[in-house]
């Protein structure tokens, strides 16, 4: 993909939020409104796993929180690097029986990588009522906010 003078600008500010700890870890959700074309999903699947690693070596996983099931399946992290690793969650329930199933199975992935998820809003309210786990940042096409 070409840099872009608007893709290097969101990789800048992306970049600047990830360096900045104290913003970045709050539990207030960075919405970066952009155009459609910018390359919000290269940056997704290229460039961020990288700069969170680097300002976050503990780093586990990666969750990218799409409206639909058809965007979290777009393959944004199908061609993501080592030691990252893109995961396809199988299918799991809402009740406490899916939430169950869904904590052993992230507990029994290979602690050696980090795993890049797609999944959606509901999904993620599920488990974060659940799980320790809130959002950082968000990117979104312009028309969606």
């Amino acid at each position: 993909m070409k840099e872009t003078k608007a893709y290097l600008a969101l990789k800048n500010d992306v970049k600047n939020l990830i360096e900045d700890e104290d913003r970045f870890n709050t539990h207030k959700i960075k919405i970066f409104p952009k155009q459609m074309s910018v390359g919000k999903s290269h940056l997704q699947g290229k460039d961020l796993p990288q700069m969170l690693l680097q300002s976050y070596p503990d780093l586990k996983y990666i969750f990218r929180i799409c409206p639909t099931n058809e965007v979290a399946g777009d393959g944004t992290f199908e061609n993501v690097e080592e030691p990252f690793r893109d995961l396809v969650l199988p299918k799991f329930s809402a009740d406490y029986k899916g939430q169950r199933e869904f904590e052993n199975y992230l507990k029994n992935l290979d602690s050696q990588k980090i795993f890049c998820l797609s999944f959606t809003h509901q999904l993620f309210y599920v488990l974060s009522n659940n799980f320790n786990i809130t959002p950082c940042g968000f990117i979104t096409n312009k028309l969606d906010t």
